[in-house]
């Protein structure tokens, strides 16, 4: 097996993870540490729910179901949804609302967004189920919780499953040692920046794969780079005066709450941080006297010049992996 001061070597070399390293205002100790923890955190291979995380496919088919409950031996499925990957693309889609028997409760709309008006004239479950089983056919079979939910519930209404391989994406996270505050599919959601809605089981079904294909993929290393880079602010209060060039005052604010940091108007003794960015009138203002007062006499505010954090976070912004989201910065 490949040892840690190996993948370390590697891992170096990586021209996307150092030009971020670079930005810290790390040791070349401090750096050596952190890329370490990456490694030990993402090289923690083990057991999914049916054998090794290795040879994980890229042909598959990921599923997911909405339901009245969560008791199987008495609540129904109300929509059934799978998506079929061939080298992680999608190529077909099966999406259907199911009509339960009892009626929809108010709490169960709410969560899914699904109402009995549109369950009305959809197919039962028992009319629906073997087109839904052949979809599936043979392929590996994708999903989040699908061990303990979907699949037996799936079970417990007469529906089999030979010998599918079943990668569970709860159980796949948890192997990984994924750094996140719990498992659940909108937590993976937000850890990797998937900005599908949730409690839609289309919707989930590709939520799931994007989750599946990052930890598929090991990604992971990179991924904790970009967490790490998410808390620059650090739970601090700051203080954003001034201009910068090619964004507003109100989109630097916006990336200073993105990465991290509490905005606040008022500079007091509680400030952590002052960006000073261009000067909006002649000579230093009432903000900068005062954060340079707080400055000398507190010596914990620290002050950021506004020009060189504007670059810095450009520079995150602008990373392969911010793709996906609503990006502020051009």
């Amino acid at each position: 097996m490949i040892s840690y001061e190996e993948v370390y070597a590697k891992l170096v070399k990586d021209s996307q993870i150092n030009s971020y390293l670079d930005e810290a205002d790390m040791t070349t100790k401090a750096k050596k540490e952190f890329l370490m923890y990456i490694i030990i955190q993402t090289l923690k291979y083990g057991k999914n729910a049916q054998g090794s995380v290795a040879n994980l496919p890229h042909d598959y088919v990921v599923i997911d179901i909405e339901s009245t409950g969560l008791a199987r031996d008495k609540d129904e499925v109300i929509q059934l949804s799978a998506i079929k990957y061939y080298n992680d693309k999608q190529v077909e889609q099966f999406d259907t609302f199911v009509k339960p028997v009892q009626p929809l409760t108010g709490f169960i709309s709410n969560l899914t967004g699904i109402t009995a008006q549109m369950l009305e004239d959809a197919p039962t479950f028992h009319e629906i189920a073997s087109s839904y089983r052949s979809f599936i056919g043979n392929y590996p079979i994708v999903g989040h919780n699908i061990v303990r939910f979907d699949i037996p519930f799936l079970k417990a209404n007469g529906m089999t499953f030979g010998d599918n391989r079943l990668i569970d994406t709860f159980l796949l996270a948890k192997t990984k040692r994924v750094t996140a505050s719990k498992y659940s599919l909108p937590t993976l959601k937000n850890y990797f920046d998937i900005h599908n809605r949730s409690h839609n089981s289309l919707n989930d079904c590709k939520t799931t794969a994007i989750v599946y294909q990052h930890l598929a993929a090991d990604e992971l290393a990179s991924v904790l780079v970009k967490n790490h880079h998410q808390s620059i602010f650090d739970h601090q209060k700051v203080v954003v005066y001034g201009t910068f060039e090619g964004i507003s005052n109100s989109q630097m604010k916006q990336l200073v709450v993105k990465y991290g940091g509490r905005v606040t108007q008022e500079i007091s003794k509680d400030v952590d941080i002052f960006i000073d960015g261009e000067k909006l009138e002649n000579g230093p203002s009432l903000e900068e006297k005062t954060a340079h007062d707080f400055f000398e006499k507190c010596g914990h505010l620290q002050i950021m010049n506004g020009g060189e954090i504007t670059q810095r976070l450009k520079k995150i912004e602008s990373a392969k992996w911010q793709c996906s989201g609503n990006d502020i910065v051009e």
